[in-house]
């Protein structure tokens, strides 16, 4: 939809305001829960110390924990961001996209911090990791196929 007067830059459909919008949302969740997962290394350390007190790794597990959620969120971050670049430029792929994947991280944000169980948490953490490395590898080769 072009502007009415002719001049600046092209109007956006209300759908991908909204869309761009709810990825704003995205952004901030995933922001949050990036931060409270790095805040949350001592409270692992303590609750893996209950579950093997005579674990000499204690300590190294928390921190790959911690330093895993913030690459990870830092990941997250730069997809959503991605998102909404594509979501202004007209990419109608990138709305389904990101309708489907702010239930997702507000679900297991949600379950991450239910402290359901360590060994759960890690393995949802690495699953919602693999989702965000396929698609910034899906995005990255899209935008390598334009250029060559």
């Amino acid at each position: 939809m072009a502007d009415p007067t002719g001049e600046g830059p092209p109007m956006l459909p209300r759908n991908a305001v909204r869309a761009a919008r709810v990825a704003m949302v995205g952004v901030a969740l995933t922001i949050i829960e990036t931060i409270l997962t790095v805040a949350d290394r001592e409270s692992l350390r303590r609750r893996l110390l209950q579950h093997d007190p005579a674990s000499d790794d204690v300590g190294m597990l928390a921190d790959v924990a911690a330093v895993s959620g913030l690459l990870t969120g830092l990941a997250a971050t730069v997809l959503w961001f991605r998102l909404i670049r594509t979501i202004r430029g007209g990419g109608n792929w990138s709305r389904a996209t990101t309708w489907a994947l702010l239930p997702t991280t507000g679900t297991l944000a949600v379950i991450a911090f239910a402290e359901l169980s360590p060994v759960l948490d890690a393995v949802l953490a690495g699953v919602w990791g693999i989702v965000i490395v396929a698609v910034l590898v899906l995005l990255t080769i899209r935008v390598v196929a334009r250029w060559t």
